[in-house]
């Protein structure tokens, strides 16, 4: 998954708005079950979706963003 490993790559530090993608793997594998998030059941597709929601957070201004579903079956 592409979201559970996202680093980010040195750049200027000026906030300079970067061109993102996001891989979400929408294999039936991420709807297991990925333990509890403040008492409730989350999935692996959830936190993908939490962590994708927390990079988008921190993009800079006028960032642009593809999201991209992947899966083999």
């Amino acid at each position: 998954v592409a979201l559970a490993r996202f680093t980010t790559a040195a750049g200027s530090g000026r906030g300079d708005a970067v061109d993102a993608a996001l891989v979400f793997d929408t294999s039936l594998s991420m709807q297991a079950s990925a333990g509890l998030d403040n008492g409730a059941p989350v999935t692996c597709f959830g936190r993908a979706k939490a962590a994708a929601n927390a990079i988008l957070a921190s993009l800079p201004p006028n960032s642009t963003v593809s999201v991209i579903a992947a899966s083999r079956e």
